[in-house]
Order: structure tokens, then sequence, then C-alpha cells
């Protein structure tokens, strides 16, 4: 499986690289560089869009500081024909039009297989997948009260479309971009339980934060200004992509799940990585290196106080990721991965023309390659609930000849769903293996004659998801 998060962040991360190189150097082939990174990384998530206004708002602002600083624009007699006659000059008007050209081509050619793939599948240049998928679906204001229904999230809390209201979701995908060590640290500080829904959401200002001192640091001491500069500006570019109506019409939109803002915002937690180095390596040579002879001495002891400061920060933040944690609460343990890969070999493998149906598809693909979700996400029991759309779906393609498999192990939601399928819809279980129960239409005769679901395939009911690390973060004892 692509793991595109991680090689979108790389393909990002080269693109940044390149852009801070041109802003060193000078050379205009860093901006092409820097534009073929970016657009790598639009072709795997399409969110690498907003890359492209960021880039041109940051060439155009290093563009006119630098003529302004160079040639001292403000100290002339007369600054508006100093501004005329060096900003718009012929050889700055050429640079300026191959800085463009090496800029859009790339996008350029994103945008053309962006357009032509539209029009081409959908027959709408102006469309795109996620629009498809949702025409003839439930609309995203009955999905978006659905979800905060489902995570029983308090009214008062609940966000609308007023623009300041949406400032709850730039607070959301800002709480992972902090790395994930001092994350853990401030969860395990304040005894926050992460088992209930965005209770970690107060980290967002420790974010704010560190990024305000980092902007600020960089602007008093004159370090580094356009390299934090443009780090800045792509991390506020990735938190207001996704905080804004272009992600989502409605803030509770399906995308703000619990563990959505840690994937994308990997990209932003890198540069914010760096930007928190920044400032220890930039307090150590800014402050301390800069004073006079005659406070040598108590700076010296200074520097000592803080140096033991900074190992044991560093400690405590080893010491509270997950690994450490790990085996500071079950011990030293070893799991070997061949163990796993012998009970894979003799899994069951389901017939040709089947799919699997229920809530949690994880497992499908050990078994067969089709998966068909067959309910809303906030479906309790209320049958109310069922979208019609999805049971005429599922009868469809059981009449066209393919099977619908069960697994045993379902959950209390799945069984509800089945026998309201059984009493409204005639689509019953039967016992077909171990692991599966097949789904089967009876007719209104059959009906009649008591023909019903196996009780089997009702007799494992999993109470709830199983964590994969069953690891609490806390303290010595």
């Amino acid at each position: 499986m692509l793991l595109t998060d991680n090689i979108f962040a790389l393909f990002f991360i080269l693109g940044v690289f390149s852009l801070i190189k041109f802003l060193h150097n000078k050379n205009d082939n860093y901006i092409l560089f820097s534009s073929i990174f970016f657009t790598c990384s639009a072709f795997l998530r399409i969110n690498g869009i907003v890359f492209f206004p960021t880039e041109i708002l940051i060439l155009l602002g290093y563009f006119v500081s630098q003529r302004l600083d160079t040639n001292k624009i403000f100290n002339k007699s007369n600054p508006r024909m100093v501004l005329k006659n060096k900003l718009i000059s012929k050889s700055n008007f050429k640079k300026f039009l191959k800085i463009s050209f090496y800029l859009m081509i790339p996008w350029l050619v994103f945008l053309a297989f962006w357009y032509s793939y539209n029009d081409y599948y959908f027959g709408d240049a102006t469309t795109n997948y996620q629009e498809q998928v949702r025409s003839g679906s439930i609309d995203e204001e009955e999905e978006s009260l659905a979800l905060s229904t489902s995570l029983n999230i308090p009214e008062s809390e609940q966000i609308s479309n007023n623009p300041f209201e949406r400032a709850k979701l730039i607070q959301y995908y800002s709480v992972p971009i902090l790395p994930d060590p001092l994350y853990f640290f401030l969860i395990i500080t304040s005894d926050t339980d992460l088992d209930g829904w965005r209770t970690d959401i107060w980290i967002s200002y420790v974010t704010f934060s560190s990024l305000s001192i980092v902007l600020i640091f960089s602007l008093y001491f004159k370090i580094k200004r356009k390299e934090i500069l443009t780090l800045l500006l792509f991390v506020v570019a990735l938190v207001g992509f996704y905080a804004s109506p272009l992600v989502a019409n409605h803030p509770l939109a399906p995308n703000l799940s619990e563990s959505a803002n840690n994937r994308y915002m990997i990209p932003a937690s890198i540069l914010s990585f760096m930007l928190i180095g920044f400032i220890f390596i930039g307090i150590w040579h800014e402050i301390f290196h800069r004073n006079p002879k005659r406070y040598r001495k108590i700076m010296n002891s200074f520097k000592l106080i803080y140096l033991l400061l900074v190992i044991i920060f560093f400690s405590v933040l080893i010491f509270v990721m997950p690994s450490i944690q790990d085996f500071y609460q079950r011990g030293f343990h070893f799991n070997n991965p061949l163990e796993y890969s012998i009970s894979y070999e003799n899994l069951e493998q389901l017939p040709e023309k089947s799919f699997t149906i229920g809530i949690d598809g994880r497992n499908t693909l050990l078994h067969t390659d089709t998966h068909y979700y067959p309910y809303r996400f906030d479906f309790e029991g209320d049958t109310d609930t069922i979208p019609t759309h999805k049971i005429e779906t599922l009868k469809r393609i059981l009449g066209e000849g393919y099977t619908g498999f069960a697994f045993k192990a379902m959950y209390q939601n799945d069984q509800n769903y089945f026998k309201f399928l059984e009493e409204e819809h005639g689509i019953i279980l039967k016992d077909y293996s171990d692991t599966f129960c097949k789904l089967e239409l009876i007719s209104d005769t059959q009906k009649d004659n008591d023909i019903g679901s196996d009780p089997i395939c009702f007799n494992y009911i999993q109470e709830k998801r199983e964590k994969i690390w069953n690891v609490s973060l806390r303290w010595p004892s």
C-alpha cells in the first residue's frame, strides 16, 4: 500500500527546501524545482494545490522586498521615481517573467491533467471525485449534523458557517503541529483523557504560542527571517486550507474525524520541528554569545543552567514517547513478525463476485476485494437513519448475482442492521463458514414460512474495536 501522506510530505519538504535555496542563492532554477516538487505532491493529494498560491505569495514578497532593500528606495529624495525606475526596469522585468515561467509550467501541467481527467471521466471539467461521490447521497448538512450528534459534541461547541466560529477548526488542526514528544508530555502533565472527543484541543494554544515566539525571536534578532517567514507561511497555509470552506461547506463534515488532523498535518508538523529547534539553537547563539566581557562569568553560569534545562526537557520528552512508555509499563518484549505471517497463510478466500458488508471493512482484503458500507456512521439502532438508497443498492447488487457476506464477529450496530433487513426487507443471514455468514434474499412466501437468519450468525458480538496498543500514557507511580 502506498503511504500517500508520507510521500506527499516528502515532496512538500523538497519543494520548501528548493524555495529556500532560491532565497539564498537567487538561482532561478530552484523555482522550477520547487514547483515540480509541489505539483508532485498535488498529484498524490489534491490538497497540495494550496502550495500554488503560497509559492506565488512568497515569491512576490521576496521580489518586492529585495528591490526595496537593495536600492534603499526610502532613502532617496524621490521615492516614487526610484521605485518606477528600479522595479520596472527591463532587466528586472525579464527576471520576473523568467521566474513566473518556471513557477507556472509545472502547475499548468497539473491543472491541465486535473481538468481533462474530470472532463473525461465525469463529463465536467470543474467537478471532482468528492462531488461525484456526494451526488445522489446524503447532503452535507445532514452528514455534518449526524457527525456532531454521533460524537456527542455539546451544542455550545458545534460550529456553524460563521467565519469567526471556524477558528475552532483552526485550533483542531493546530494541535498535531507540535512534535509528538511535546504533545505526549502535555497530555500526561495535564492528565487529559484522550478517549474524549477533542479533549486535547487546548494544546492549540501551546502551538500558537510556540510559533509566535519563533516569529518574534527571528524578527527581533534579525536572523533567518526569510526562512522562518517561509516556513510559517506554509504552516498557516495548510491549517487555513483545511479550516476553510474550500474543504467542507460545514465545519463538522466527516473529514473532521478523530485522527484526520494528525494525518493531514504531517507536512506542517515537520516544519514545526525545525522552527522549535531554531529557538533552542537561536537562544544559545544570540543571547549567550552576545554579552560584554565583564559579564562573561555570569553568562557562563546561565549557559550551564540553560544547557541542563534543555537536557532535562528532552529527557522528559523521551520518557513520554509511546515506545518508552510501552517498555516502562510492559517490560521488554519482542513481537515476532513470522508468527503473525503464519496466521495469514490459511485465511478463507471468498468466491468471485463477492463482497463483505458491515461497519468495519479493515479485514475485507484478507478474504476478497470489495466492501459495502451499509449505513451511516451515526447508526445506533434507529432504523429511520438508514439511507433507503443504500438498501435498494444492496438488493440490486444481490439480484445481479453478487454474493454478500458478513463477518460472524460483528458489532452491535451490525446486528441491529441485519435484523432490520430480515424483518423489513427479506434479507437474511445463513451460516456459511467459521468466519462468515451469507446474505440471502428471500421471497414473501418464504418469509411467511418463518424462514429466518441462523442464530449462529449473531452469537459473537464485539463490544468495541480492540485497541492496537494497550498502553496508557502516565508518569511513574
